[in-house]
């Protein structure tokens, strides 16, 4: 995704097989800011998720991406900027 983001954003993954997946963004203080996705089933293959930044919960800063697909997990940073 864009980095710095300022309004729309895209998450990208890609899953070997079909699993559960949560896609939840976090603060750096560790904060659940929003919930993409929690325990949504994805099929094998490459996937795009957008979310907006631009309600109010987002203020400029930075926060986590957070990908957990099965017992798999990634984490990306992004700013957002507004």
């Amino acid at each position: 995704f864009p980095n710095p983001v300022s309004s729309e954003s895209t998450i990208e993954f890609m899953l070997n097989e079909t699993v559960k997946v949560d896609v939840i963004i976090y603060d750096l203080s560790g904060k659940k800011m929003h919930s993409i996705c929690e325990g949504q089933e994805f099929e094998s293959g490459k996937h795009q998720i957008e979310f907006n930044v631009e309600d109010s919960r987002f203020k400029n800063g930075t926060y986590i991406a957070v990908v957990k697909a099965g017992e798999i997990s990634a984490s990306k940073r992004f700013v957002v900027t507004k």
